[in-house]
């Protein structure tokens, strides 16, 4: 038969906390201490019913989105930032109860807004790559590129901690690149040069988490379809950033309308438009110039500083809100 307590090291683990929060839940309430007039439990013993409904409170919650605090160390911003992206993107964020935080309620962010949120402040804040962080020129090769080792079997060109560049194959058995190509005979599955495209067209941005299968996916279109000399590409905490260079790019067997999807979903400046033999790359907006009255400037700086933002930013975003009301 179970117990019907758990001591204070359990609860703790339990939690995901430290013995000096269980302490604090227990005076709020939270859980209960069970009664110890004789101290003969070192750190008390507490009520299982409510140890376990706790933990199951807090699964729910977690399970609901993720907090503002705990996006904004994910992202590497203050928790201001955010709150200030939510209310600019006009996110529809729920709260949930969370009485064993500081406040009642929460916000709780799902994946999918914490995603919109990133691209949001790194498209505000970061300048685009300035290289292929993934192109190795030494062997003329990237890292992640899908090779072909046998009928419809692939590998991709991985780096070791001690053995540098090569492949991963069964059994977790590592074979350098160049054993790879003259013994296993591996043959990479696209070319990855093509000619590059003429500056001055500007660039589409592209963010997407590191690992994921878009991230793989995405990684070969570009290779296959615009060549490593148009786009650069850089990794920083978990988070791959892309500039790809505007132009129209000829289609082939990766630039597939899945790929074109996965591209789409993750541009957070420029756009992609896909045709039957092509896809083009293009500015999303345009440089407009406009003559108004120097009161009418005044006003709009006055009411851009009073939210935040720059007068660029404010007047986009009263006009974003007038088109929807239209």
């Amino acid at each position: 038969m179970s117990k019907d307590f758990y001591r204070i090291g359990e609860v703790a683990d339990l939690l995901g906390v430290q013995n000096p929060t269980v302490y604090k839940y227990a005076s709020k309430g939270l859980i209960e201490r069970m009664p110890d007039p004789h101290r003969l439990s070192r750190g008390g013993k507490y009520s299982r019913e409510s140890v376990d409904r706790l933990v199951r409170q807090k699964q729910e919650t977690e399970a609901a989105g993720r907090s503002i605090n705990d996006v904004a160390e994910g992202i590497g911003v203050s928790a201001g930032k955010v709150r200030k992206a939510i209310e600019e993107l006009e996110l529809d964020v729920k709260k949930v109860e969370a009485p064993f935080e500081k406040a009642a309620y929460r916000f709780a962010i799902t994946p999918e807004q914490e995603d919109a949120i990133a691209r949001h402040l790194q498209k505000r804040t970061t300048t685009r790559p300035k290289r292929n962080q993934l192109y190795l020129p030494q062997l003329d090769a990237v890292l992640y590129q899908s090779f072909r080792i046998a009928g419809d079997q692939f590998v991709r060109l991985r780096e070791h901690s001690n053995k540098g560049c090569g492949f991963y194959l069964e059994h977790e058995q590592f074979i350098s690149i160049q054993e790879g190509l003259k013994t296993y005979n591996l043959q990479p599955r696209y070319a990855i040069h093509s000619q590059r495209k003429r500056d001055g067209a500007g660039f589409t941005d592209i963010t997407v988490r590191f690992g994921t299968p878009e991230f793989y996916q995405i990684l070969d279109v570009l290779l296959a379809t615009c060549g490593v000399e148009n786009f650069n590409l850089e990794i920083l905490n978990r988070r791959v950033r892309i500039a790809i260079r505007n132009g129209r790019y000829p289609r082939n067997e990766f630039a597939t309308l899945e790929a074109a999807a996965a591209l789409q979903k993750h541009i957070t400046g420029g756009l992609l438009t896909t045709e039957e033999g092509e896809w083009t790359f293009y500015k999303d907006d345009k440089l407009v110039t406009l003559d108004v009255p120097i009161e009418l400037y005044q006003q709009l700086e006055r009411q851009a500083k009073a939210a935040h933002m720059s007068p660029k930013e404010y007047m986009l975003q009263v006009l974003a809100k007038q088109g929807k009301q239209t």
